[in-house]
């Protein structure tokens, strides 16, 4: 089939069927032609108003007598001792169909293929095409969207040597089911060296900095040792004027994670 009048050599009009391409889209077919490539002649070839690539059938070539020999980039046609090579500049023609899929997969912000086909069989999204979904290559968008930061190595040797010498204080909260005296956050103290771990129960966030004073005071009190650095996120119940105070009154260090890490 070819859609291309310039490449006609003898081309005879004539109203013929119509040709179903991917897509639901339908050719017409004007009219018959004949085309020569070197020594070959290609007899009844279909000229469709519109085509925008020329299609060959390897099949007809095939029953013709001719062989067809398909590498990585490009297929040979030859007959006997006649061989048609390609030129340097070619192009594939690959499914309307299939491009309509991922035309359909970026409209849907990247959905996977699998679910688009759910759509499409339960009929749940007004005008998405009855096409089957498939995913046949890797987008660069897909991959990149799929990347994930690399873990980091699990260290051998602790960074402190004693206890209390580094602490971890996170909040969590709100809990959706909140205790039976209203309290629905929760202050978690971890001992870098040690890995202990404290637990209190919070019922506003605004407690949370005379809390944690508190809670530094009994631990250094009850265990004798000074506490030297606490490490948090940048959260405002851990990161307000109160606590910045009484740290630096009493010498503790307050370090913070990067933005979006544990």
């Amino acid at each position: 089939m070819n859609g291309t009048l310039e490449l006609l050599t003898s081309y005879v009009s004539q109203e013929g069927s119509s040709v179903a391409f991917g897509g639901n889209q339908i050719g017409k077919i004007k009219g018959y032609e004949m085309i020569v490539k070197g020594e070959i002649t290609v007899n009844q070839v279909s000229y469709v108003d519109g085509l925008k690539h020329n299609l060959i059938s390897v099949s007809q070539l095939c029953d013709n007598g001719m062989d067809v020999m398909f590498k990585i980039k490009y297929c040979i046609m030859y007959k006997a001792d006649t061989l048609i090579e390609p030129k340097k500049k070619f192009s594939l023609v690959s499914s309307m169909k299939n491009e309509e899929a991922w035309l359909w997969h970026t409209r849907f912000c990247h959905l996977n293929f699998h679910t688009l086909d759910k759509l499409v069989r339960l009929k749940l999204v007004k005008g998405l095409p009855e096409i089957k979904f498939e995913k046949d290559h890797l987008r660069s968008a897909c991959e990149m969207g799929k990347l994930k930061r690399s873990s980091h190595k699990t260290k051998s040797d602790p960074s402190f040597d004693k206890p209390l010498q580094m602490l971890h204080v996170d909040l969590c909260g709100p809990i959706a089911k909140q205790s039976l005296n209203g309290k629905k956050y929760i202050l978690v103290l971890v001992d870098e060296f040690s890995r202990y771990t404290w637990v209190d129960f919070v019922r506003k966030k605004s407690h949370v900095p005379m809390l944690l004073i508190n809670l530094l005071k009994r631990l250094q009190v009850l265990h004798g040792m000074q506490v030297r650095v606490i490490r948090s996120d940048n959260g405002t119940e851990l990161k307000n004027s109160t606590i910045e105070d009484y740290l630096t009154f009493v010498g503790i260090t307050h370090n913070f994670s990067a933005p979006r890490t544990p």
